[in-house]
Protein backbone atom coordinates (compact mmCIF):
# COMPACT_ATOMS: atom_id res chain seq x y z
CA UNK A 1 0.00 0.00 0.00
CA UNK A 2 2.80 2.62 0.74
CA UNK A 3 4.39 1.55 -2.34
CA UNK A 4 1.24 2.26 -4.76
CA UNK A 5 0.87 5.57 -2.55
CA UNK A 6 4.29 6.44 -3.20
CA UNK A 7 3.80 5.58 -7.27
CA UNK A 8 0.90 7.59 -7.15
CA UNK A 9 2.19 10.55 -4.93
CA UNK A 10 4.93 9.90 -7.87
CA UNK A 11 2.80 10.20 -10.91
CA UNK A 12 0.19 12.99 -9.15
CA UNK A 13 3.65 15.35 -8.64
CA UNK A 14 5.05 14.39 -12.37
CA UNK A 15 1.88 14.99 -14.19
CA UNK A 16 2.01 18.33 -12.05
CA UNK A 17 5.31 19.03 -12.86
CA UNK A 18 4.42 18.59 -16.84
CA UNK A 19 1.01 20.55 -16.59
CA UNK A 20 3.37 23.63 -15.13
CA UNK A 21 6.28 23.23 -17.60
CA UNK A 22 3.32 23.63 -20.71
CA UNK A 23 1.93 26.19 -19.09
CA UNK A 24 4.92 28.05 -18.22
CA UNK A 25 5.78 27.25 -22.21
CA UNK A 26 2.44 28.41 -23.19
CA UNK A 27 3.35 31.51 -21.80
CA UNK A 28 6.56 32.12 -23.05
CA UNK A 29 5.09 31.34 -26.41
CA UNK A 30 2.46 34.06 -25.89
CA UNK A 31 5.09 36.49 -24.79
CA UNK A 32 7.33 35.70 -27.79
CA UNK A 33 4.25 36.14 -30.34
CA UNK A 34 2.47 38.61 -28.46
CA UNK A 35 2.02 40.87 -31.44
CA UNK A 36 0.89 37.94 -33.65
CA UNK A 37 -1.88 36.91 -30.86
CA UNK A 38 -2.96 40.64 -30.00
CA UNK A 39 -3.58 41.05 -33.86
CA UNK A 40 -5.40 37.64 -33.94
CA UNK A 41 -7.80 39.27 -30.93
CA UNK A 42 -8.29 42.30 -33.00
CA UNK A 43 -9.71 40.12 -35.95
CA UNK A 44 -11.65 37.98 -34.03
CA UNK A 45 -13.47 41.78 -32.60
CA UNK A 46 -13.11 42.86 -35.89
CA UNK A 47 -15.08 39.38 -36.84
CA UNK A 48 -17.61 40.04 -34.23
CA UNK A 49 -18.45 43.52 -35.50
CA UNK A 50 -19.36 42.56 -39.07
CA UNK A 51 -21.24 39.34 -37.83
CA UNK A 52 -23.40 41.84 -36.02
CA UNK A 53 -23.93 43.64 -38.98
CA UNK A 54 -25.04 40.80 -40.80
CA UNK A 55 -27.66 39.21 -38.35
CA UNK A 56 -29.31 42.86 -38.42
CA UNK A 57 -29.08 43.01 -42.71
CA UNK A 58 -30.62 39.23 -42.59
CA UNK A 59 -32.97 39.97 -40.54
CA UNK A 60 -34.75 42.49 -43.44
CA UNK A 61 -33.00 40.60 -46.46
CA UNK A 62 -33.29 36.78 -47.19
CA UNK A 63 -29.65 37.16 -48.51
CA UNK A 64 -27.12 34.15 -48.56
CA UNK A 65 -24.57 35.15 -45.36
CA UNK A 66 -21.92 35.55 -47.56
CA UNK A 67 -23.68 38.16 -49.57
CA UNK A 68 -24.41 39.92 -46.71
CA UNK A 69 -20.58 40.01 -45.76
CA UNK A 70 -20.10 41.11 -48.99
CA UNK A 71 -22.26 43.97 -49.16
CA UNK A 72 -21.77 45.24 -45.71
CA UNK A 73 -17.58 45.13 -46.21
CA UNK A 74 -18.15 47.24 -49.56
CA UNK A 75 -20.45 49.32 -47.79
CA UNK A 76 -17.38 49.86 -44.85
CA UNK A 77 -14.74 50.52 -47.92
CA UNK A 78 -16.87 53.36 -49.56
CA UNK A 79 -17.92 55.11 -46.49
CA UNK A 80 -14.39 54.83 -45.31
CA UNK A 81 -13.31 56.32 -48.96
CA UNK A 82 -15.67 58.98 -48.73
CA UNK A 83 -14.96 60.18 -45.91
CA UNK A 84 -11.73 60.64 -46.57
CA UNK A 85 -12.02 62.21 -49.95
CA UNK A 86 -14.11 64.74 -48.60
CA UNK A 87 -12.54 65.12 -45.21
CA UNK A 88 -8.96 64.78 -45.51
CA UNK A 89 -7.84 68.15 -46.96
CA UNK A 90 -9.99 70.09 -44.23
CA UNK A 91 -8.37 66.90 -41.76
CA UNK A 92 -4.57 67.98 -42.96
CA UNK A 93 -5.29 71.53 -42.67
CA UNK A 94 -5.97 71.29 -39.02
CA UNK A 95 -3.23 68.97 -38.73
CA UNK A 96 -0.75 71.41 -39.63
CA UNK A 97 -2.56 74.49 -37.81
CA UNK A 98 -2.45 71.72 -34.82
CA UNK A 99 1.39 71.17 -34.89
CA UNK A 100 2.19 74.87 -35.07
CA UNK A 101 -0.38 75.67 -32.25
CA UNK A 102 0.98 72.79 -29.81
CA UNK A 103 4.17 73.58 -29.30
CA UNK A 104 2.94 77.41 -28.70
CA UNK A 105 0.78 76.56 -26.20
CA UNK A 106 3.75 74.20 -24.55
CA UNK A 107 6.16 77.37 -24.50
CA UNK A 108 3.23 79.19 -22.95
CA UNK A 109 2.72 76.18 -20.11
CA UNK A 110 5.95 76.50 -19.70
CA UNK A 111 6.61 79.79 -18.86
CA UNK A 112 3.72 79.94 -16.60
CA UNK A 113 4.78 76.71 -15.08
CA UNK A 114 8.49 78.51 -14.61
CA UNK A 115 6.38 81.49 -12.47
CA UNK A 116 5.73 79.11 -9.67
CA UNK A 117 8.65 78.78 -7.08
CA UNK A 118 8.73 75.11 -7.62
CA UNK A 119 8.27 75.24 -11.06
CA UNK A 120 11.37 76.04 -12.64
CA UNK A 121 13.05 72.57 -10.93
CA UNK A 122 10.14 70.39 -12.21
CA UNK A 123 10.38 72.12 -15.73
CA UNK A 124 14.37 71.50 -15.74
CA UNK A 125 13.67 67.32 -14.95
CA UNK A 126 10.91 67.34 -17.53
CA UNK A 127 13.30 68.55 -20.29
CA UNK A 128 16.25 66.61 -18.94
CA UNK A 129 13.95 63.41 -19.33
CA UNK A 130 12.70 63.97 -22.46
CA UNK A 131 15.92 63.95 -24.11
CA UNK A 132 16.42 61.04 -22.75
CA UNK A 133 17.29 57.51 -24.41
CA UNK A 134 15.26 55.99 -22.07
CA UNK A 135 12.38 57.54 -22.99
CA UNK A 136 11.87 57.05 -26.50
CA UNK A 137 12.47 53.32 -26.14
CA UNK A 138 9.69 53.30 -23.65
CA UNK A 139 7.59 54.55 -26.47
CA UNK A 140 9.04 52.81 -28.95
CA UNK A 141 8.35 49.68 -26.60
CA UNK A 142 4.35 50.90 -26.04
CA UNK A 143 3.56 51.60 -29.61
CA UNK A 144 5.16 47.96 -30.46
CA UNK A 145 3.66 46.74 -33.63
CA UNK A 146 2.61 50.16 -34.77
CA UNK A 147 5.51 51.79 -34.39
CA UNK A 148 6.33 52.38 -37.88
CA UNK A 149 3.95 53.37 -40.58
CA UNK A 150 4.90 49.66 -42.32
CA UNK A 151 3.72 48.14 -38.90
CA UNK A 152 0.26 50.05 -39.18
CA UNK A 153 -0.33 49.09 -42.74
CA UNK A 154 0.68 45.72 -42.46
CA UNK A 155 -1.18 45.17 -39.54
CA UNK A 156 -4.62 46.56 -40.53
CA UNK A 157 -4.32 44.72 -43.57
CA UNK A 158 -3.72 41.42 -41.25
CA UNK A 159 -6.80 42.62 -39.17
CA UNK A 160 -9.01 43.11 -41.79
CA UNK A 161 -8.07 39.95 -43.56
CA UNK A 162 -8.41 38.00 -40.85
CA UNK A 163 -11.48 39.30 -39.36
CA UNK A 164 -13.38 39.13 -42.82
CA UNK A 165 -12.37 35.24 -42.90
CA UNK A 166 -13.44 34.63 -39.79
CA UNK A 167 -17.06 36.60 -40.36
CA UNK A 168 -17.69 34.72 -42.93
CA UNK A 169 -18.12 31.32 -41.48
CA UNK A 170 -17.74 32.10 -37.89
CA UNK A 171 -19.19 28.87 -36.87
CA UNK A 172 -16.33 26.98 -37.99
CA UNK A 173 -14.06 28.17 -35.60
CA UNK A 174 -16.18 28.66 -32.71
CA UNK A 175 -17.28 24.65 -33.24
CA UNK A 176 -13.54 24.05 -34.02
CA UNK A 177 -12.63 24.94 -30.34
CA UNK A 178 -15.86 23.29 -28.85
CA UNK A 179 -14.81 20.18 -30.41
CA UNK A 180 -11.60 20.63 -27.43
CA UNK A 181 -13.85 19.92 -25.12
CA UNK A 182 -15.25 16.28 -23.41
CA UNK A 183 -18.52 15.61 -25.82
CA UNK A 184 -20.46 16.15 -22.44
CA UNK A 185 -19.37 19.66 -21.85
CA UNK A 186 -20.10 20.86 -26.09
CA UNK A 187 -23.60 21.93 -25.14
CA UNK A 188 -22.53 24.31 -22.48
CA UNK A 189 -19.59 25.49 -24.17
CA UNK A 190 -21.85 26.28 -27.36
CA UNK A 191 -24.22 28.72 -24.93
CA UNK A 192 -20.89 30.47 -23.28
CA UNK A 193 -19.90 31.13 -26.28
CA UNK A 194 -23.25 32.95 -27.44
CA UNK A 195 -22.87 35.00 -24.10
CA UNK A 196 -19.10 35.67 -25.25
CA UNK A 197 -20.16 37.06 -28.71
CA UNK A 198 -23.52 38.75 -27.36
CA UNK A 199 -21.40 40.87 -24.70
CA UNK A 200 -18.48 41.92 -27.22
CA UNK A 201 -21.25 43.10 -29.72
CA UNK A 202 -23.41 44.94 -26.77
CA UNK A 203 -19.79 46.19 -26.00
CA UNK A 204 -19.15 47.42 -29.62
CA UNK A 205 -21.98 49.31 -30.06
CA UNK A 206 -21.81 51.23 -27.01
CA UNK A 207 -18.22 52.11 -27.90
CA UNK A 208 -19.78 53.36 -31.03
CA UNK A 209 -22.39 55.36 -29.69
CA UNK A 210 -19.78 56.98 -27.43
CA UNK A 211 -17.94 58.02 -30.54
CA UNK A 212 -20.79 59.57 -31.80
CA UNK A 213 -21.89 61.27 -28.98
CA UNK A 214 -18.54 62.22 -27.74
CA UNK A 215 -18.19 63.91 -31.42
CA UNK A 216 -20.68 65.40 -31.63
CA UNK A 217 -20.96 67.12 -28.37
CA UNK A 218 -17.53 68.30 -28.34
CA UNK A 219 -17.79 69.57 -31.80
CA UNK A 220 -20.70 72.12 -30.38
CA UNK A 221 -18.78 72.70 -27.27
CA UNK A 222 -15.85 73.59 -29.03
CA UNK A 223 -17.64 75.77 -31.70
CA UNK A 224 -19.56 77.83 -28.59
CA UNK A 225 -16.05 78.75 -27.01
CA UNK A 226 -14.99 79.81 -30.34
CA UNK A 227 -11.61 77.49 -30.42
CA UNK A 228 -10.23 76.86 -33.03
CA UNK A 229 -9.53 73.67 -35.11
CA UNK A 230 -12.78 72.25 -33.66
CA UNK A 231 -13.90 69.79 -36.06
CA UNK A 232 -10.00 68.36 -35.56
CA UNK A 233 -9.82 68.13 -32.09
CA UNK A 234 -13.73 66.98 -31.74
CA UNK A 235 -12.87 64.23 -34.06
CA UNK A 236 -9.58 63.05 -32.07
CA UNK A 237 -11.78 63.13 -28.91
CA UNK A 238 -14.64 60.87 -30.23
CA UNK A 239 -11.81 58.66 -32.07
CA UNK A 240 -10.37 58.20 -28.37
CA UNK A 241 -13.06 57.66 -26.55
CA UNK A 242 -13.21 54.14 -27.81
CA UNK A 243 -10.77 53.20 -25.00
CA UNK A 244 -12.46 53.89 -21.92
CA UNK A 245 -10.99 55.57 -18.85
CA UNK A 246 -7.48 56.92 -20.93
CA UNK A 247 -9.05 57.60 -24.17
CA UNK A 248 -10.78 60.81 -22.84
CA UNK A 249 -8.13 62.07 -21.28
CA UNK A 250 -5.80 61.42 -23.56
CA UNK A 251 -8.26 63.12 -25.63
CA UNK A 252 -8.60 66.26 -24.26
CA UNK A 253 -5.33 67.29 -23.54
CA UNK A 254 -4.79 68.59 -27.21
CA UNK A 255 -7.88 70.65 -26.89
CA UNK A 256 -6.80 72.26 -23.64
CA UNK A 257 -3.46 73.25 -24.77
CA UNK A 258 -5.24 74.80 -28.00
CA UNK A 259 -7.43 76.43 -25.49
CA UNK A 260 -4.30 77.72 -23.62
CA UNK A 261 -2.76 79.46 -26.64
CA UNK A 262 -5.84 81.59 -26.17
CA UNK A 263 -5.55 81.97 -22.60
CA UNK A 264 -5.38 80.00 -18.88
CA UNK A 265 -9.36 80.75 -19.10
CA UNK A 266 -10.23 79.75 -22.20
CA UNK A 267 -8.34 76.45 -21.38
CA UNK A 268 -10.54 76.06 -18.04
CA UNK A 269 -13.19 76.07 -19.98
CA UNK A 270 -12.31 73.73 -22.11
CA UNK A 271 -11.36 71.71 -19.80
CA UNK A 272 -14.74 71.46 -18.03
CA UNK A 273 -16.48 71.03 -21.31
CA UNK A 274 -14.36 67.68 -21.65
CA UNK A 275 -15.34 66.87 -17.97
CA UNK A 276 -19.10 67.79 -18.39
CA UNK A 277 -19.31 64.97 -21.83
CA UNK A 278 -16.84 62.56 -20.07
CA UNK A 279 -19.77 62.68 -16.96
CA UNK A 280 -22.27 62.61 -19.66
CA UNK A 281 -21.19 59.47 -21.70
CA UNK A 282 -19.97 57.43 -18.46
CA UNK A 283 -23.31 58.18 -16.40
CA UNK A 284 -25.59 58.38 -19.43
CA UNK A 285 -25.00 56.36 -22.53
CA UNK A 286 -22.70 53.39 -20.94
CA UNK A 287 -24.95 52.43 -18.43
CA UNK A 288 -27.66 52.37 -20.60
CA UNK A 289 -25.48 49.98 -22.82
CA UNK A 290 -24.52 47.93 -19.91
CA UNK A 291 -28.14 46.88 -18.94
CA UNK A 292 -27.40 44.13 -22.48
CA UNK A 293 -23.57 43.42 -21.93
CA UNK A 294 -21.55 42.73 -18.88
CA UNK A 295 -21.04 45.45 -15.88
CA UNK A 296 -17.20 46.26 -15.86
CA UNK A 297 -15.76 47.70 -12.56
CA UNK A 298 -14.22 50.58 -13.02
CA UNK A 299 -11.35 50.04 -10.53
CA UNK A 300 -10.74 46.59 -12.59
CA UNK A 301 -11.05 48.20 -15.76
CA UNK A 302 -8.43 50.53 -15.09
CA UNK A 303 -5.83 48.58 -13.16
CA UNK A 304 -6.45 45.91 -16.56
CA UNK A 305 -6.21 48.31 -18.37
CA UNK A 306 -2.38 49.67 -16.60
CA UNK A 307 -1.57 45.74 -16.60
CA UNK A 308 -2.10 45.02 -20.71
CA UNK A 309 -0.01 48.66 -21.33
CA UNK A 310 2.55 47.07 -19.31
CA UNK A 311 2.69 43.54 -21.30
CA UNK A 312 1.98 44.88 -24.58
CA UNK A 313 1.62 48.41 -25.22
CA UNK A 314 -0.87 50.69 -27.20
CA UNK A 315 -2.29 46.95 -28.13
CA UNK A 316 -3.12 45.82 -25.39
CA UNK A 317 -4.88 49.21 -24.47
CA UNK A 318 -6.86 49.23 -27.18
CA UNK A 319 -8.34 45.35 -26.59
CA UNK A 320 -7.87 45.39 -22.24
CA UNK A 321 -11.23 46.05 -22.21
CA UNK A 322 -12.62 43.89 -24.74
CA UNK A 323 -10.61 40.93 -22.75
CA UNK A 324 -12.13 41.90 -19.74
CA UNK A 325 -15.30 41.86 -21.00
CA UNK A 326 -14.66 38.11 -21.88
CA UNK A 327 -12.96 37.23 -18.90
CA UNK A 328 -16.37 38.49 -16.78
CA UNK A 329 -18.35 36.25 -19.11
CA UNK A 330 -16.17 33.40 -18.64
CA UNK A 331 -15.99 34.06 -14.75
CA UNK A 332 -20.05 34.55 -14.36
CA UNK A 333 -20.15 31.36 -16.22
CA UNK A 334 -18.04 28.80 -15.89
CA UNK A 335 -17.61 29.96 -11.71
CA UNK A 336 -20.68 31.99 -10.52
CA UNK A 337 -23.30 29.67 -12.50
CA UNK A 338 -21.79 25.73 -12.67
CA UNK A 339 -19.31 26.11 -9.83
CA UNK A 340 -21.32 28.31 -7.36
CA UNK A 341 -25.22 27.43 -8.39
CA UNK A 342 -25.53 31.24 -8.75
CA UNK A 343 -27.45 33.33 -11.18
CA UNK A 344 -25.47 36.15 -13.00
CA UNK A 345 -26.92 39.32 -14.98
CA UNK A 346 -25.19 38.11 -18.58
CA UNK A 347 -25.85 39.28 -21.85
Amino acid sequence: MNSDAQSWSFSRAFGLGAALGMLALLVWLLIVVKSVVLLAMLAGLLAVLFDGGVRFMRQFLPIPRWSALLTLALTLVAVVFAATLLLSPRVAADINALSERIPQALLQLEETVRGIPWGRESVAQLLELQGSANVEQAFGRFLGFFSSVLGVVTGTLVVLVLGIFIASEPKVYVQGVIRLLPPASRARGGEIASAVGRGLRWWLIGRFASIGLVFVFTWIGLLLLDVPLAFLLALIAGLLSFVPTFGPLVGAIPAVLVGLSAGPQQALWVALLYLGIQVVESYGVTPLIQRRTVRLPPALLVLFQLVMAVLAGVLGVLLATPILVVLMVLVGTLYQEDRLGETTDLP
